[in-house]
Parts: structure tokens; C-alpha cells; sequence
């Protein structure tokens, strides 16, 4: 039967009948040869179908119908910038437009257009079933117009405007403008001004602004000033943002508008004054005069009611303050009469700078203090202090033992308790007082040298009379370094210095500590019997597994009853103790146990060890894992009635080493070792 199709589709067409198939046209079909090829005809199209079979032939046609949608998007469109336009699509029955950018539908035949940018925009049209597209260009005169970024320009400098997107331009006002209808205009103007600028587009016309702003750099330095040699002048610059100076010699600060300027010479400033890309300059000097040294003469001393002559340099005028027991304050050489300590400041000046000094009169009336006396040990020395103001003399008595008898301070180191006697004369006025040096001895003993075991304590003795404070050292193995009687451990012999001070006196001593070592005992075994190499009296006890074994109080050779790890412990002649190495006793005959076989396998064993016990007749059996200290690590059986037992036994707790396990029966013990691995 015939076919309809929408363009761009397919249609397979399907012939009957017997032989060989032969199409025509073959354009737009799968295969020319079958009886149902594929069709896809770009337009309406008849097919003719030829079957050959025994030199006969036959045939027929089929039409395959294209439907073709007539979509139409419209002619292009041009919109002014910032106004709108209706598109109009014909041809179908729905619509869709792509993109939906500036439209205000996507699924209307004629939506409005109201963007900013131009674009090209592409309608689908549906019409039965079928679908064909078409395109229209949006153009939006004006997009890319504008007056320009805002200018600043510098005074007497010129700028251009920089109008773009149109084809006429017109610039209001024209005031400073080279012309009005060109798309960049000069700027020559005095005066910033906001222009406004109408760019055309065919019909449509934008308008956009732009701000020219003139630079206003006026710079000033400020009136040129005069400074006395090492003072300061404050500089002040205006006209700008910015600012500059040079050369920067002098200035606190060169890059702002008012520096400390303290040149060492006269020197001219220039400040260069900027507001953005503007700039400006003015110059200032700064005239420094020579010093005033002013100088008001060594200070003086006199006593109460005398009189002393001031001499001041350095000026052409002075002037004295206080005026107070002056006879003039305003001469350089005035004679001044305080009637209490009084500092003068006198200001000297040549007529444009000036100085000041000091000078203090100070009024003696002889007032003497001493110190320095007080308690010091025998054969130490003590400094005497006497002050009696400043231009005093000084004798003291007696000399002897003195290491000056004409100063204010000698060093005193008499070998017996002494009043010394000082006078002080200072001008007219003399003054006697006394100061006491006490002598003391210190006497003390650090004791006995001593001994001591290796490992053991001493206390130390320093005897001593009287509030002392003591410093042994060294201070290792003390307790207490700072006490009269520390207990000292010590790891080997030395000597102890002691160090005694009554915050006075400081004397020394030395005690002498032996530390004698400890004995090493050492265990062997003979038969079923341990020996120390120590006589039986030196022995304190045996241990076994840690445990002292009761009643072993100076037996050697000591007969243990079970297997396990033993210690022994004895004194030596010096009454030092020392313990024996852990020695592992096994008896090496043991009384046979009532039993006709003890097994334990694998050995060594890592997981599980077999335990195994078989007695001629019942009776009680225990079994227990014990260590080489003979600390029990596995209870196997406790106290049970048996003749025969076998049983696995778990040891994968156990750390490796060598354990016994150990069988008790009718008060014997029998030990089997393994090792775990």
C-alpha cells in the first residue's frame, strides 16, 4: 500500500511474489534488491518493483508520500536597544523557540522580543505529526554603545572621548569639546564638565554619559623658616593627595604633608604634591643658626651662711633662676648666698638662640655618716663608709689595719674587735663619729670518716656551735645537701666537703665515706643439696621462687624439697648482705612415686601438651604447671582419686621458657620438664 512519511523519516515498503526483486528508482532505498527495502525519499516519490522468475517478469508500484511541514520564522528583525519587537513563526499547528533568552514565551507562533543582546533564534514548527525548523536574526541597534570610561585630566593637559557603537554621534554641551559630532571629540577645557551623548543607530538613538574631572594641584611648601642648630622646624605642604619631599635628609617622615625637619645645616626642601596622575612642586628652606653652648660652671659647696662665686659662658646675656640669694640674676658672675640647697639654671643667649645649664650650690653642715662596721670572721675585712658631703677630707684612727686612713671608704681588717674613729672636714666645718668592727671565729668538725655497705646509708655528722647553715658536696647520693646530718647513700667510696655559714663566717671540713662491697654468694648443687661458698654462719635464709624458706638460718649445705629457682642470702665479717644469682635446682634421685608411668609430650610443645599418669591402685593425684620460681602457672588435677588419667592440657598462655610439671601423690613429688616454645 501506498505510505506517508514526514521528512527526514522512513518508510520500508514490502513486495510479494516469487523470483528476483529489482526497484526503481534505487535512490533513498536500503537496498535496491530486496522485497522490503527501506525508503527515505527527501520528497513524494514512486516506486516501481520488477519480479523476475523463469524469464518472466511482473510489476507494480507503491508511492511513499513526504509530508513537509512549512515552518516560517519570519523576516530578520532590527529593534532599538531597550525596545521590543514581535517575532511571527507560520506554518503548523504548535510552536517551540529556541533560545528563550529575551522572549516572553517559548511556546507561542509570534512571542515578544525585548533583550539586549542581537541573536539568532530558531522556531520549531509541528504540523501532523511531522516538524521543520527555520531561523530568524534579532538585531538589536545600539548593544555595544557608550560614551566612554570617565576621564581625568591634568590641568593644561588635553584628553579624547572615547564614544563607540553607532554611526552618528552628537556631544552636549560643547563647552571644551574640538566638535560635537564625532564619536571622540578633544577635551581642551579649564573645568570638569558631565557630557551627555546621543549615539544614532539608523532609527534608534542611545544616550550614555561621561565625567571629565580636571586635576587641582596647586602645591606650597609653606613661608621658608629659621631654626637654631639642633631644634626642629614642622614643615606644612597643601595643594594635593600626596606628597613628596627632597632630599629626605633631616625629615621624620618624606612621604607626607607636614615632616619634622631637623637638618644639622641649612638646606632647602622640595615637596612634590600629586593628585592622581597630576603633579605639583614648591620649595621651602630651612635656615639653622649656630648653637648656644651654654655652661654654668662646676657645680660648688659651701657651708651654712657662706657664699660662693657663680661663673656662667658661653653668650652675650644671661639670666639666673631662681634669683634667690643672688646678688644679680642677670650677670654671667653672680655671687650666690643660699641658705639651703639650690640648683641655679642659667639661660644663655647670642640675641636669636639660646641654651640653659645647671650648677647646684649645695650647703654643708657637716653632717657624717659612717657604716660598714658590723661582724666579720677572723681574718676577713670589711669596707668603712664615711660621708660627710662632697669636698670633704677624711682621717681615721686607728691606721693600723686600715688600707688608707685619708679616704672615705678604706678597707678595715683588724685580728681583734675595733672602734675606729673618723673626722670629716669640709671647708670650716668638721664632724667626728665612730663605727664597730666585731671579729668572730667559727669552730666546727664534719665528724668521723665512716663506712658503709654498698647500697646502705650513713648519716654524716657536722658538729658545729650556734645558727648554722650547711652545703655538702658533692650532693650525690645525699639527702638533703643543705642539713647538718644528711643520710648519704653513696655508689662508691668519696669524700663529703662540707661548707658552714653563720651568714657571717664560712669555714670547710671533709668526712670520709668507704662503701665496701656486698658479698657474692654463689650456689651449687651436690646431689640433692645446694652449697654457698660462705661459711654456714654468714647465712641468713634461703628463698625459693622469691619465698624465704623458713628454718634455713645458717644451714649450708640446704637440702630443698621440691625443684624450683633458689636464692641464698648471707652477711660478710663487715656486716654487709648480698643475695646469690637464682640457681634451678632438679633433684637428681627422687624416691619413686607409686606409679607405673608419667608421660608429658610433645616436648617442646607450642599449643597443647599431653599430661599423662597411670597408678597401680587408686588413689589421690595432683598435677599442676609450675614455673622455674615455682610459681604455680596451670592447675591440671587437684586432689582427685585415680588410677589412670590422660589429658590435653592448653598452654598457648604461656610465655616461652622451660616449665616443669609437677605430679604429688601420698606426699611425694615427682617433676617432668618441658619447654615451650
Amino acid at each position: 500500500a501506498d505510505q506517508t512519511i514526514c521528512v527526514g523519516g522512513t518508510a520500508q515498503l514490502n513486495a510479494t511474489g516469487n523470483g528476483n526483486f529489482s526497484w526503481s528508482p534505487a535512490s533513498g532505498l536500503s537496498n535496491a534488491t530486496s522485497a522490503n527495502p527501506f525508503a527515505s525519499p527527501s520528497v513524494t516519490s514512486t516506486y516501481t518493483v520488477t519480479i523476475t522468475e523463469n524469464g518472466c517478469t511482473a510489476t507494480d508500484e507503491v508511492v511513499v508520500n513526504v509530508n513537509v511541514v512549512p515552518a516560517n520564522a519570519g523576516a530578520d528583525v532590527d529593534v532599538c536597544r531597550g525596545s521590543s519587537a514581535q517575532l511571527s513563526a507560520t506554518g503548523g499547528t504548535a510552536y517551540s523557540w529556541s533560545p528563550a533568552i529575551g522572549l516572553s514565551a517559548t511556546n507561542v507562533a509570534n512571542p515578544t522580543f525585548s533583550g539586549a543582546v542581537s541573536g539568532t533564534y530558531t522556531v520549531t514548527v509541528t504540523s501532523n505529526g511531522c516538524t521543520g525548523t527555520d531561523e530568524v536574526v534579532v538585531t538589536v541597534l545600539g548593544e555595544n554603545a557608550t560614551a566612554g570610561l570617565d576621564i581625568t585630566v591634568c590641568p593644561g593637559n588635553t584628553a579624547t572621548m572615547q564614544a563607540s557603537g553607532g554611526t552618528s554621534y552628537s556631544w552636549s554641551p560643547a563647552t571644551g569639546l574640538s566638535g560635537t559630532n564625532i564619536a571622540n571629540p578633544t577635551f581642551n577645557g579649564t573645568a570638569g564638565e558631565v557630557y551627555l551623548v546621543s549615539i544614532g543607530n539608523g532609527s534608534c538613538i542611545y544616550v550614555d554619559t561621561v565625567s571629565v574631572t580636571v586635576g587641582n594641584v596647586t602645591a606650597s611648601a609653606g613661608a621658608d623658616q629659621t631654626i637654631c642648630s639642633g631644634s626642629f622646624a614642622q614643615l606644612l605642604a597643601t595643594g594635593g593627595t600626596n606628597y613628596n619631599w627632597s632630599p629626605a635628609t633631616g625629615l621624620s617622615n618624606a612621604a607626607i604633608a607636614n615632616p619634622v625637619a631637623t637638618p644639622t645645616a641649612t638646606t632647602t626642601y622640595v615637596v612634590t604634591a600629586s593628585s592622581g596622575s597630576c603633579l605639583a612642586t614648591d620649595t621651602i628652606t630651612v635656615v639653622v643658626l649656630p648653637a648656644v653652648i651654654a655652661n654654668a660652671g662646676s657645680d660648688a659647696a659651701i657651708c651654712l651662711g657662706g657664699s660662693t662665686q657663680l661663673n656662667a659662658t658661653g653668650g652675650t646675656t644671661y639670666s639666673w633662676s631662681p634669683s634667690t640669694g643672688l646678688s644679680d640674676a642677670n650677670i654671667a658672675n653672680p655671687i650666690a648666698s643660699p641658705g639651703a640647697n639650690t640648683s641655679y639654671v642659667v639661660t644663655v643667649s647670642n640675641g636669636q638662640c639660646s641654651a640653659t645649664d645647671t650648677i647646684s650650690v649645695s650647703i654643708q653642715t657637716i653632717s657624717l655618716n659612717v657604716s660598714g662596721g658590723g661582724t666579720i670572721c677572723a681574718g676577713s675585712s670589711v669596707q668603712l663608709s664615711a660621708d660627710a658631703g662632697i669636698s670633704a677630707s677624711y682621717n681615721w684612727t686607728p691606721s693600723a689595719s686600715l688600707s688608707s686612713a685619708s679616704i672615705s671608704n678604706p678597707i678595715a681588717t683588724p685580728s681583734a674587735t675595733t672602734t675606729y674613729t673618723v673626722t670629716a672636714v669640709n671647708g670650716a666645718c668638721s664632724a667626728t663619729n665612730t663605727v664597730l668592727v666585731t671579729v668572730t671565729v667559727l669552730n666546727f668538725s664534719a665528724g668521723a670518716d665512716v663506712q658503709v655497705c654498698a647500697g646502705g646509708t650513713v648519716v654524716l655528722g657536722a658538729a658545729a656551735s650556734g645558727s648554722l647553715n650547711y652545703s655538702w658536696s658533692p650532693t650525690t647520693g645525699l639527702n638533703n645537701a643543705n642539713i647538718a646530718q644528711p643520710i648519704a647513700t653513696p655508689a662508691g667510696s668519696m669524700a663529703y666537703y662540707v661548707t658552714v655559714t653563720n651568714n657571717i663566717c664560712t669555714a670547710t671540713d671533709t668526712v670520709q665515706v668507704t662503701v665496701n662491697p656486698l658479698p657474692v654468694p654463689v650456689i651449687t648443687q651436690s646431689g640433692n643439696s645446694l652449697v654457698a661458698n660462705f661459711p654456714a654462719a654468714s647465712v641468713q635464709n634461703w628463698s625459693m621462687g622469691g619465698q624465704i624458706q623458713a628454718g634455713t638460718v645458717g644451714t649450708n649445705p640446704y637440702n630443698p624439697s621440691m625443684d624450683g629457682s633458689y636464692t641464698v642470702t648471707v652477711v660478710d665479717n663487715l656486716g654487709c648482705i648480698g643475695e646469690s644469682a637464682p640457681f634451678s635446682f632438679l633433684m637428681t634421685s627422687i624416691q619413686a612415686m607409686d606409679a607405673q608411668r608419667l608421660n608429658v609430650y610433645p616436648n617442646p610443645v607450642e599449643d597443647h601438651l599431653r599430661v599423662e599418669a597411670e597408678a597401680s591402685v587408686e588413689a589421690e593425684l595432683s598435677i599442676s604447671i609450675v614455673d622455674l620460681t615455682g610459681r604455680t602457672v596451670v592447675e591440671v588435677l587437684q586432689g582427685q582419686q585415680v588410677v589412670k588419667f590422660g589429658e590435653w592440657i592448653s598452654v598457648q598462655s604461656l610465655d616461652p621458657g622451660i616449665y616443669l610439671v609437677r605430679f604429688s601423690m601420698k606426699n611425694q613429688v615427682v617433676t617432668r620438664k618441658f619447654t615451650k616454645l
